[in-house]
């Protein structure tokens, strides 16, 4: 016994369904929610008659209105609203109601995940939701990829990704450049700038320390002045007034009988010219005295010359 055809014209929301079959196993089969299971309840009702034969597929009340084609043993039947297939089989209503539907929906575990981790934490003794904590925030932190493989490359990250890629280029550039400069002996030529530096620094130092030396000495001076302008002009007041005038008849009396400079510049000329003439006579004479080539009274020349000179 067999189905040949179903024949739906209406149930529910599913549309029109008619299809004949062939010998042997049919597959029909659709997206989710594309009335599978419906079609399937709606075949069931008209085959034993009722509003449903099972609880988990009473999805529309009212009955399904077509008709389904039966062969059994070469004869065809067609099973309508009055007549239903316990008229034809030794099998009851009450026995075709307990058929059932399995779907993969039933097959399936609640929370499968969540199942599946608390049943491995009870047999190992791990504590998966910790773990994945720790993973989740050694992600966050470290700035990885879902995957955890590489570096995230995202604003919320700051680009992570490309700071390390530059990072590593710059120190490529870096290493290339201490090889250049070592080739190049610009280390070498460092140091000396920085000697260079160094000395110039402590020679701006030592001028620095010889310049307030020189301010110092200047001020101090200035203040020596200052102290003996102050005991002058304290020397200047106990002047009396007689003493003052007599002064002023001394500087009158000098303006009035001024010094020829230049007369007395001559006459010393002439003094220094007598006094060299009068010492050289005096020698001659004492030399001559000495080989007696004058009298013995000749060594007193020399001695009257030079109080003569003197004098």
């Amino acid at each position: 016994m067999r189905i040949k055809e179903i024949n739906l014209q209406h149930y529910g929301p599913l549309p029109k369904f008619n299809k004949e079959f062939d010998e042997g196993v049919y597959l029909i089969h659709g997206s989710n929610e594309s009335g599978k299971t419906l079609l399937i309840d709606a075949v069931m009702k008209m085959l034993i008659g009722g509003t449903s034969f099972h609880s988990s597929l009473r999805r529309v009340e009212e009955k399904p209105s077509g008709y389904i084609i039966i062969e059994k043993n070469g004869e065809e039947i067609k099973l309508t609203d009055e007549e239903t297939l316990e008229f034809i089989t030794e099998i009851n209503s009450e026995e075709l109601r307990n058929i059932f539907c399995i779907r993969d929906a039933d097959l399936q575990i609640s929370a499968e995940t969540e199942f599946y981790e608390r049943t491995q934490d009870r047999l190992t003794g791990l504590r998966s939701a910790d773990l994945r904590r720790i993973i989740k925030a050694l992600k966050v932190n470290g700035r990885l990829t879902d995957g955890g493989d590489q570096l995230a490359n995202s604003k919320v990250t700051n680009y992570a990704k490309s700071v390390f890629t530059n990072a590593r280029k710059l120190i490529s550039e870096i290493k290339a450049y201490i090889g250049e400069a070592r080739e190049e002996k610009v280390e070498e030529l460092e140091l000396e700038l920085m000697r260079t530096k160094s000395s110039q620094e402590s020679y701006r130092n030592q001028m620095a320390t010889l310049d307030k030396a020189k301010s110092k000495h200047e001020f101090e001076k200035i203040q020596a002045d200052y102290s003996d302008l102050v005991e002058a002009n304290t020397e200047f007041k106990a002047i009396s007034t007689d003493e003052i005038t007599e002064l002023k008849g001394l500087i009158a009396n000098h303006e009035g009988n001024p010094v020829n400079k230049v007369e007395i510049q001559r006459k010393l000329d002439l003094y220094k010219t007598l006094l060299l003439s009068s010492l050289g006579l005096g020698a001659l004479t004492f030399i001559l005295a000495c080989f007696s080539l004058i009298p013995t009274i000749g060594y007193l020349a020399p001695v009257l010359f030079v109080v003569g000179v003197a004098y």
